[in-house]
């Protein structure tokens, strides 16, 4: 179903995709783009998100450049994509973001995939009413590291990736390499984020390694130090 949204920040009419539950909803999900638009995908996502209960919502960020923004999965769409997100400041995005928090039920998830994933990053940072994030794939954000979450934010790796060899596990770490070489040479490579993942490990005196999964793809191990127990707290606290 679309809707209308108003950002605040310009007054902006921008549309977007939502699915509503059978029953009443338990809550919301805010619903991020890749740099493609709202597209087929993301529209599924927010079905499956109403199917498990919640209201969803995916505002298109990118209306102002070309109302129901659509970029193609070839190189020219990627570059279509790039350049909309070039012209996409972030207090807009965020702006954007926090008028489909404003319109769905409490308590408000988000989650976004790719470039979606970097602007859930910034919605944990800055927008209000959200209770959680969830990132896939944010290679940006690396470059938005200074803006600290307010609230609990889990970031997605693949891990069942056959195409992977374990000679390569290192390559994961190092950003923007290409692990695979069967994948299609003309689309950048793995971003940032175990590099991210794993600096922030080793920052909390942990680390994360990498095998082989039983389903014969790559395995992250995230390993991390116990925090002290509170003088005062009990076993049952």
């Amino acid at each position: 179903m679309q809707t209308t949204l108003t950002s605040r920040i310009d007054g902006a009419k921008i549309s977007a995709v939502s699915a509503q539950p059978k029953g009443a909803p338990i809550g919301g999900v805010v619903v991020i783009q890749e740099i493609f638009g709202v597209t087929d995908h993301i529209g599924e996502m927010c079905t499956v998100f109403a199917d498990a209960g919640y209201a969803a919502i995916a505002p298109s960020l990118f209306d102002r450049i070309e109302p129901g923004f659509h970029a193609e999965h070839d190189q020219d769409g990627v570059q279509k994509g790039i350049k909309a997100v070039m012209q996409s400041p972030w207090p807009q995005v965020v702006s954007d973001i926090q008028a489909a928090i404003d319109v769905l039920p409490q308590p408000v998830y988000v989650t976004g995939f790719c470039y979606g994933g970097a602007a859930a990053w910034m919605a944990a940072a800055q927008c209000t009413g959200l209770k959680a994030a969830s990132c896939f794939y944010g290679r940006l954000i690396a470059d938005l590291a200074q803006n600290a979450p307010q609230i609990p934010v889990m970031l997605h790796y693949g891990a069942q990736d056959k195409g992977i060899p374990p000679e390569n596990y290192e390559d994961a770490f190092r950003p923007f390499s290409r692990l695979d070489a069967a994948r299609n040479q003309n689309v950048s490579g793995v971003g940032l984020g175990l590099t991210i993942a794993r600096d922030t490990a080793r920052a909390h005196g942990g680390d994360i390694t990498l095998g082989k999964s039983e389903l014969g793809g790559l395995r992250a191990t995230i390993r991390l130090p116990l925090a002290e127990r509170p003088a005062g707290l009990g076993e049952e606290d």
